[in-house]
């Protein structure tokens, strides 16, 4: 079964409580909607894969496994691949 909610803390170390509103478990991956201040919202610009190229870095920030602050560093290895 699926939890409904969850947290996330921000960069000052404050929690708000979150709800699942999407999975793809196949792809190990969640949306997640929280009510925040915008004063404590900073946004990432979201970009395409359109122009990658094989052997540009590629970088994964999350929280794997409840590791918190995590940094995966990684190379374009194709391009096309599901």
């Amino acid at each position: 079964s699926m939890r409904n909610d969850a947290g996330v803390t921000n960069y000052a170390r404050k929690v708000y409580k979150a709800k699942v509103v999407g999975v793809d478990p196949g792809k190990d991956i969640a949306v997640l909607k929280i009510d925040a201040p915008v004063f404590d919202l900073f946004p990432i610009d979201v970009g395409t894969s359109t122009g990658l190229k094989v052997g540009q870095s590629a970088y994964a920030i999350g929280n794997p496994f409840g590791l918190d602050h995590t940094l995966t560093v990684g190379v374009i290895s194709g391009i096309g691949r599901e």
